[in-house]
């Protein structure tokens, strides 16, 4: 299921968070990043293009005839009842995520993310954002590859559901919720060339006195219980957006932060971002300069 879309990254794997000066600034001040609602990201599908490869999967399934005469109730009304938790899941869970790429300096990258190649790309240690209190997802581009994932774990919620007569409960909900989560992790291959890594954390949708509200309750990792935050609401190109800034673990800044590449149009001397980092009890493994060439 969602295992399959988990990043697993190596020792010594970096992570690169592509981001204007005024966004380094902050997550070098703040000791954390900024998770921002999944349903207003750069991609304007985001959230309708996961559902779709679940809708492609399910149709495949329903028209491949060995299969329908073998488990002939793995039909329209268990793909219904799927469809019912996760469609439904926008009305209890809301994500929130922060974007990463595998590689530093990428022209696309620094024009959509960094301020037009003015910013940075911050490299962080992928090991230590595991010890957050969110999933940290590889993003698949590959449509045959989507529906298929997407098949195998439909079978494998729908054999679960069969043999351990789960009559669609608790346990069935509990794995649609986490099939609506791995949905996340697929986007157009249009974008593959970000080789994107994405940290995702769910916030609670309440409910007090008839007033839907976006709350955070923090997480449990490694057996440490993680406070929430408070959900705050900015507002870009005219589109209110929910967010989060999620602390990195505590006292990471002396290891988290293993290199900062300045963007190809920054103007910033090595020095500039070295004192400040500094000053905010980072320490910061190495400097580059971008490659790119771009005016």
């Amino acid at each position: 299921m969602l295992h399959q879309r988990l990043h697993q990254p190596l020792a010594d794997t970096v992570l690169y968070h592509y981001c204007s000066a005024d966004t380094l600034l902050a997550i070098l001040q703040s000791k954390s990043i900024r998770m921002s609602d999944a349903n207003m990201m750069n991609d304007y599908a985001e959230g309708r293009y996961g559902y779709g490869v679940f809708e492609e999967a399910a149709s495949e399934i329903l028209k491949d005839e060995l299969t329908q005469k073998v488990f002939p109730d793995f039909n329209v009304e268990f793909f219904d009842k799927v469809d019912e938790v996760v469609s439904g899941l926008q009305l209890s869970l809301h994500p929130v995520i922060a974007s990463f790429s595998k590689k530093p300096d990428v022209l696309s990258q620094w024009f959509r993310y960094a301020d037009r190649g003015r910013g940075f790309a911050l490299g962080l240690d992928a090991n230590i954002l595991l010890d957050m209190p969110a999933t940290l997802v590889e993003i698949e581009y590959d449509r045959a590859i989507q529906i298929n994932e997407a098949r195998e774990t439909l079978a494998g919620i729908f054999m679960r559901n069969k043999t351990e007569s789960l009559n669609y409960g608790r346990a069935f909900r509990d794995d649609c919720a986490v099939f609506a989560t791995m949905l996340l992790s697929f986007k157009s291959s249009g974008f593959r060339e970000e080789e994107e890594v994405r940290l995702i954390h769910l916030l609670d949708v309440t409910n007090d006195d008839d007033r839907p509200r976006l709350k955070d309750e923090g997480g449990i990792v490694r057996k440490r219980k993680v406070k929430g935050q408070q959900v705050e609401y900015r507002v870009t190109d005219g589109a209110f957006i929910a967010y989060i800034d999620l602390p990195f673990p505590p006292k990471s800044e002396k290891s988290l932060a293993k290199q900062i590449w300045f963007g190809p149009k920054n103007e910033n001397a090595f020095g500039n971002v070295l004192y400040f980092a500094s000053e905010n009890r980072w320490k910061v493994g190495a400097f580059h300069n971008s490659e790119v060439t771009f005016r």
